[in-house]
């Protein structure tokens, strides 16, 4: 896992300027510093979370993460969301087949009543 962050943070150092490219083709009033998203992405990186990191930065502009008031903490990436599926659907098989779309388990779960985030 450590060679992974670690390839993580340099694949984040050889994209800054893609990075810098889609902060200005996005950047409105409300934008967060450049520093402050560099910063979040690096965080991410370093939870272990957010693999593939290609994917991580065109999914933080593609969802607007990058302006002030937006909840990042919500976002649940895919490599984490099939560390939990992954083990019920195994376990589950067919029966857990819902699990094997992020959309289609969040409706099940809004119907539930249970908490989670959009």
């Amino acid at each position: 896992m450590v060679r992974k962050t670690i390839s993580g943070h340099l694949k984040l150092k050889r994209g800054r300027e893609k990075i810098r490219e889609l902060y200005e083709a996005t950047r409105r009033e409300d934008s967060k510093p450049f520093t402050q998203v560099i910063r979040e992405l690096h965080q991410w990186v370093s939870t272990g979370k957010a693999f593939p990191v290609r994917m991580l930065i065109n999914y933080y502009f593609q969802f607007r993460l990058q302006y002030e008031g937006a909840d990042s903490s919500g976002y649940v990436f895919e490599s984490e969301w099939l560390k939990y599926a992954h083990p019920l659907l195994q376990y589950a098989g067919n029966e857990c087949a819902v699990l094997n779309n992020k959309d289609s388990a969040w409706h099940v779960f809004v119907r539930q009543g249970l908490p989670v985030p959009r």
